[in-house]
């Protein structure tokens, strides 16, 4: 479920977008900073053709802030 999470939002937002969207995710408490370094160390692990793949940076939208709220939610019941 990481995975597909991190996938999402790399796909969505690219790489450096998506550790700024984790970071803004550990500011606002809906990760803690473990949390957020473990998920940190998780994106380094995708390809560099994973890093790269999305054209350019988009950014996040309510939409996509929601949905994460709901991996991020699903990830703290396991």
């Amino acid at each position: 479920m990481v995975f597909e999470w991190l996938d999402f939002l790399i796909e969505k937002a690219g790489f450096e977008n998506t550790g700024n969207a984790l970071s803004y995710y550990e500011d606002v408490d809906w990760l803690s900073e473990a949390a957020y370094e473990s998920l940190r160390s998780y994106m380094y692990g995708f390809s560099e053709a994973d890093r790269f793949r999305a054209t350019g940076p988009a950014d996040l939208d309510t939409n996509d802030h929601v949905l994460s709220l709901v991996y991020i939610a699903q990830l703290a019941l396991l």
